[in-house]
């Protein structure tokens, strides 16, 4: 213990944290997700629950979720792709989601060779 709270290497990892984000959309629901990312125009999130959601981007009131986690600590950052993957219903890591693609779940086979 060091005067000024816990020793280095009895103080919480950071790394595995979770600290929830709240989305604030314009039609004023807000949203307490785990993850976040947006594609073009449409903004994906992750809730408590491990269910994945998408709304346009445009519904997503970006300024006020920007100011209001800020206020709380929590920092805000856009990006293009999940930080996690969710579980799927039965417990297992889901793959994730490739919202350009006409076939999400599909893996790339190499091609055949006769």
């Amino acid at each position: 213990m060091t005067p000024n709270g816990p020793s280095p290497s009895n103080a919480p990892n950071s790394a595995n944290l979770t600290v929830p984000v709240l989305i604030y959309m314009k039609n004023g629901a807000v949203y307490s997700v785990r993850d976040y990312w947006m594609t073009d125009d449409e903004f994906y999130y992750v809730l408590g629950d491990g269910s994945q959601h998408s709304i346009a981007l445009e519904q997503v009131d970006l300024p006020r979720t920007n100011t209001e986690n800020t206020k709380s600590g929590v920092k805000f950052i856009i990006k293009s792709d999940p930080s996690i993957t969710a579980p799927a219903p039965d417990g297992s890591a889901a793959p994730p989601v490739q919202p350009n693609s006409d076939k999400p779940n599909a893996i790339q086979q190499p091609d055949a060779r006769t």
